[in-house]
């Protein structure tokens, strides 16, 4: 037999072997991260509205979680919590808004990971902030601490 036959078949077997010896040998290398210090935290947001209040449809709820901001319009998270929606027209004096809004005694909760944070870095405890905004403004906002896993 001839040697050259072989020969083409010789530096990919190589490679093929150099590489696993690689990768077992020293996987720091290989181009896997770990995320040993990060976590995705789990909670539930949740927004109150009383009987005598009104959020504008077109508000938005934010969401900051150790320095990290997630955004969602009103209306998807309501949507999401599949709590009971009561759409009216209204007017708030207070912000100058005359149109349609949210009102009634109601409860919408949604899972923090709708938000997309992402992970964070792991602590005994976050500081969860919840707004809604309508047109730049703050019309609700709760802050309360979030066990992580340390």
């Amino acid at each position: 037999m001839d040697k050259k036959q072989f020969l083409p078949y010789l530096l990919p077997l190589i490679s093929i072997i150099a590489i696993t010896v690689i990768a077992f040998t020293n996987p720091e290398i290989t181009g896997f991260a770990v995320a040993e210090n990060k976590e995705i935290v789990t909670s539930q947001v949740r927004i109150f509205l009383d009987k005598d209040s009104m959020l504008p449809k077109d508000s938005e709820v934010l969401v900051i979680l150790d320095g990290k901001e997630g955004k969602m319009p009103l209306t998807q998270f309501i949507e999401k919590s599949n709590g009971f929606k009561e759409l009216k027209k209204g007017e708030i004096k207070a912000i100058s808004f005359e149109g349609e809004g949210y009102i009634g005694e109601n409860v919408y909760d949604v899972d923090l990971k709708e938000f997309n944070l992402g992970l964070v870095d792991k602590k005994e405890e976050y500081e969860l902030i919840i707004k809604v905004l309508f047109n730049g403004q703050v019309l609700l906002e709760n802050r309360r601490l979030v066990e992580g896993s340390e």
